[in-house]
C-alpha cells in the first residue's frame, strides 16, 4: 500500500514537471536570480553571485551531477526544475 502511494506521488511529480516545462520554458519568478547561480557552479567557477541568498548545496547536486555523469541537461531549466522537485 505505501509503494503505490509512493508510486502515484511520483507520478503526480513527474507529470506535473512535464505539464510545466512544456507551459514556462523559461525562467520566471525567482529562477530570473538561481539559474544564473546555478549556472556559475555548472559552468563556470562556482563563484557566488549578488543578490542571492541561498545556499549553495542546491546548486552543488547538479553540478556534481553533471561532472561525474555527464549529463548537461541535468543544467538546463528543467534539470534544475527537477533536481529542485526531488530534493525538496
Amino acid at each position: 500500500w505505501s509503494g503505490s502511494i509512493w508510486f502515484g506521488a511520483a507520478s503526480f511529480l513527474g507529470l506535473a514537471q512535464v505539464w510545466m516545462n512544456a507551459r514556462q520554458g523559461l525562467p520566471y519568478m525567482d529562477e530570473w536570480f538561481h539559474v544564473p547561480q546555478a549556472h556559475e557552479f555548472c559552468f563556470g567557477t562556482g563563484d557566488y553571485l549578488t543578490g542571492v541568498s541561498t545556499g549553495p548545496g542546491v546548486y552543488v547536486i547538479p553540478a556534481l551531477v553533471r561532472r561525474l555523469f555527464r549529463i548537461d541537461w541535468i543544467c538546463s531549466v528543467a534539470g534544475l526544475r527537477a533536481t529542485s522537485a526531488i530534493w525538496e
